[in-house]
């Protein structure tokens, strides 16, 4: 730097300084002012309190609510099989889908019906000799009021006239005894009626159960479809020889009304979901379901396949997963 320029810049530098202090020997303070608040521009909304919809999200398989399990009552060797029993195949209510030899079933219920008929035949018997007993009974005692009086008048005779003989007396009072034996008898065979033929109707229950029996067993070797059922496994087949209730011969579903398990997260479901405020015996920290409406789509085509369903109850909690299957 040269000294010419060194001189300028301190002589800039004293004259600022002097400049300076002048205006502080002055002492005046800068005038203080007051800002006013500037007005801002709100827009007011009515608020409604409301609920809102929260939708859950699972996916599941759907399943027959009802599946049945078939099994012969009676054992027998099958003799036919529906023409369309196989898996999948849909068969229709009251179609027979197997069928058992009944040929021993029958002969039985026939020897029961001929039991029953000779019971009703034995107990039409008893009743008609009562009948004619009671019929017999009046008769007997007609004919002993006879002799009894056919004796007083003879006893009155040789007692009182002399007319007659004791031989003749004796003779009428023997008659009056085998009228009153006889009369005697009917009587006790009349009282024991009753009974016989109680016994005789007891006996006809038992034969009557027997062909009831008998004819359940006919019936059954005819096993028919419950309803429209899907056939999910088939283990019978024609001149095979299956036991009663030893194996499940067809095991079928009702299509009619499905479920799908879904699987949900615990604490969002305990959060979202409605559940039943009585828990009292339940012993689990949710309670029943309560059954709301529920949206179903097929997940291969959810546009044209879509369901209405209803929430139906807790299958179960998974402690390792922390999720709810409903």
């Amino acid at each position: 730097m040269s000294a010419l320029q060194a001189l300028l810049v301190v002589v800039v530098l004293v004259a600022g300084g002097a400049v300076m202090m002048k205006l502080m020997a002055r002492g005046h303070r800068p005038v203080q002012t007051t800002a006013a608040p500037r007005p801002l521009r709100v827009d007011g909304l009515t608020v409604t309190a409301t609920n809102f919809p929260v939708a859950m999200t699972g996916y599941g398989t759907a399943r027959a609510l009802r599946k049945v399990v078939i099994c012969a009552e009676v054992p027998g060797l099958v003799t036919n099989v529906h023409s369309d029993l196989r898996v999948g195949a849909i068969i229709p209510a009251g179609a027979p889908l197997f069928s058992l030899d009944d040929s021993d079933y029958r002969a039985a219920e026939a020897e029961a019906a001929a039991a029953v008929e000779q019971n009703r035949q034995t107990v039409a018997r008893y009743q008609e000799e009562l009948r004619r007993n009671e019929q017999r009974l009046a008769t007997l005692q007609r004919t002993r009021d006879l002799a009894t009086r056919e004796f007083e008048r003879i006893s009155n005779l040789l007692e009182n006239h002399q007319v007659g003989s004791q031989a003749e007396v004796d003779a009428a009072e023997q008659v009056v005894n085998v009228a009153q034996g006889h009369v005697d008898e009917m009587a006790k065979l009349l009282a024991l009626a009753p009974s016989v033929i109680k016994e005789a109707e007891a006996v006809g229950k038992g034969v009557q159960a027997r062909l009831a029996r008998a004819q359940r067993q006919v019936s059954r070797c005819v096993v028919k479809a419950p309803f429209d059922a899907r056939v999910c496994t088939v283990a019978v087949e024609k001149n095979s020889y299956i036991h009663a209730g030893a194996t499940a011969a067809v095991t079928l579903a009702d299509d009619s009304v499905l479920e799908i398990p879904v699987s949900l997260d615990a604490l969002e479901a305990q959060r979202w979901l409605q559940f039943d405020k009585d828990t009292s015996g339940n012993g689990a920290w949710f309670s029943q379901v309560e059954p709301v409406t529920c949206t179903i789509h097929w997940t291969e085509n959810p546009e044209l396949h879509e369901w209405t369903g209803t929430l139906h109850q807790i299958e179960r909690f998974s402690a390792e997963t922390r999720t709810l299957m409903l």
